[in-house]
């Protein structure tokens, strides 16, 4: 007979991981990302696997098949010209992001809340699970260094210490001010505080969200430690349904 006991989803998980660790042995560089229901393994710059939920295409690999087991699916990663991956970015919600060698970005997943950077996608629910090069998202400025996604709003960080965001915004997730009447695919760039510039980012989902030792209790909150070691956040916000903001 089965049974449930708090906590028993996470023993699942670890399990899971587990198994993902034994496998990878030969990978030794490997970067396990969780998103909200599904969870990616980067064994390097060539090698990206999926498992868990597949509903909206989030493992990028062409379709909606869901594996419950580890090592997953296969990305299909467009190596172009020699480019390798740089970094993989889970999301809280139902999306994956890829960034390459050479800067393009390209994501996976659903784009109801124009998280994939499509303003055409807002408000549907329909799978895109071919990782797509947005012209939004590749327009960031600067060289992105991380992307990180929660379930309304997206935000990308550079090298240089900028951040730029994106997706539902209903009470000045972005930080520079504006409030759209719609979720935006177009990155916005945030508002820091004078000659500062942001060495870490964070996005939660629902729940709580830790970033370099700060601990967030989130409703949609996006937070930036600066290069003074302060910590900046954008108003919490009240959840988003729908594509208004």
């Amino acid at each position: 007979m089965g049974y449930s006991y708090p906590g028993r989803e996470m023993v699942l998980l670890h399990l899971l991981l587990l198994s993902v660790f034994r496998v990878s042995a030969q990978y030794p560089q490997y970067k396990v990302v969780v998103g909200g229901s599904h969870t990616c393994v980067m064994f390097n710059s060539t090698v990206v696997r999926c498992f868990g939920d597949n509903q909206y295409g989030q493992y990028g690999d062409g379709g909606t098949t869901l594996t419950n087991s580890a090592p997953g699916s296969f990305m299909n990663l467009d190596l172009t010209g020699g480019r390798t991956v740089k970094g993989f970015f889970g999301s809280s919600g139902y999306a994956s992001f890829v960034v390459y060698t050479d800067n393009t970005v390209q994501c996976c997943g659903i784009g109801y809340l124009a998280i994939l950077g499509y303003n055409s996608f807002r408000g549907t629910v329909t799978p895109h699970p071919t990782l797509l090069t947005s012209p939004s998202l590749n327009s960031i400025p600067g060289v992105v260094d991380d992307i990180k996604v929660g379930w309304f709003v997206a935000c990308a960080l550079t090298t240089a210490g900028t951040v730029h965001c994106w997706g539902c915004v209903k009470h000045g997730e972005w930080g520079n001010g504006t409030v759209p009447s719609q979720a935006q695919g177009t990155p916005s760039n945030v508002i820091l505080p004078s000659q500062r510039y942001a060495l870490s980012i964070g996005v939660g989902g629902m729940g709580s969200n830790t970033i370099d030792g700060f601990s967030i209790q989130t409703r949609g909150t996006a937070c930036a430690v600066l290069d003074d070691h302060s910590l900046v956040c954008w108003v919490v916000r009240a959840f988003c349904f729908g594509i208004h903001a």
